[in-house]
Parts: C-alpha cells; structure tokens; sequence
C-alpha cells in the first residue's frame, strides 16, 4: 500500500471513531427543583435522557442519596440553597467511573416515598422526581437498606475478614461505611 493511501485510511479510522464516540451523547442534568410543604418534600431533576436511578438513605447525619449513570451536571441555575425546611443543602459529582452521585443533606431524618424517571410530556424533558417525607428516627433507621428497589445500604461498619480486606457483597462492592 503507497503511503498516502495509508495516511488516508489511517485518517478515515480517526475520524469514524471519533464521530462514533461522539454519537454515544452522555445525559445532563440542568435543573435542580425543590418543593418543600409539611408533610412532602419534593425534589425534582430536569435530564436530557433517561436513566436509571438508585436511591438510598444513611444515618448520622441524614441524608438521601441519588446514584446515576455517570452525568453531567450543567446547570441552568444556581442550585436552592435552603434556609430551613427538611432539606439544608446539595452536594454531586462523579462517585466513581460510570457512576455520579447527588446527596441530599437532610435536617431531620425522611423516608422516600417515591423515585420516579418521568418521561417527556408537557413541553418538559425527562425528569426524575423524588418525594420525602418525614418519620421518626427509628423508622429512618428501619427504613435504611430499603430505600431502593434494587440493593441495600452498607451496615456503618464491618470487620475486616481474617486476610484483612473489607467484605464485599455478590455484586463486588465493598461493605463498610459508604463515603460521599
């Protein structure tokens, strides 16, 4: 093969990938909303495409946390920054590859009552809509390791195993005290 047909075929391949990587678009979350009343709390997420959330609560202090296919946060607006209320701030960003994480630091302790992906409708994207409500902290408790669907919350701790390396669940993921 002559050098230039090389340097073109070499030069096509760059180029097909490139535009294939950039077919695969990553999702964005751009609007963050939160509604407070006295028995709900909602928090609302504006995103460019679906996913699939994982929700779950911890203890000490409260707080609630979103586990998302890895994101980018975009924001439109500066996000609430509330003065009372149930819920007293937002923290996000990736939590590790693949996987971006958006915690809810809470007052008081909350259950979720509902997390939803919302499907585009009424001149709005996709959204992810979470309700909480407040229980005791006895029920928070309880309710840790129940909050999603699909795995439990870590106990706060776990004994190393006798060749000193923390317990894993069968899905791979180290047992102990979750750290955001």
């Amino acid at each position: 093969m002559y050098p230039n047909r090389l340097w073109l075929w070499a030069s096509a391949l760059i180029l097909a990938w490139l535009l294939a990587g950039s077919a695969v678009a990553q999702t964005v979350v751009s609007r963050l909303n939160l509604v407070s009343g006295p028995e709900r709390t909602r928090i609302s997420l504006d995103l460019s495409q679906k996913v699939e959330p994982h929700t779950f609560l911890l203890a000490d202090p409260y707080r609630t946390v979103i586990d998302l296919p890895q994101v980018a946060f975009r924001w439109a607006e500066a996000l609430p920054t509330p003065a009372d209320g149930p819920v007293a701030g937002f923290r996000h960003g990736q939590f590790r590859p693949g996987t971006s994480r958006l915690v809810v630091d809470l007052r008081q302790p909350m259950q979720i009552v509902q997390a939803q992906v919302l499907p585009p409708g009424g001149g709005q994207g996709w959204r992810l809509v979470l309700d909480l409500a407040p229980i005791t902290r006895e029920a928070f408790l309880a309710a840790i390791g129940t909050s999603s669907a699909t795995a439990a919350v870590p106990p706060k701790s776990s004994p190393p195993t006798q060749d000193g390396q923390m317990p894993r669940r069968s899905d791979g993921r180290q047992i102990g005290r979750a750290h955001v």
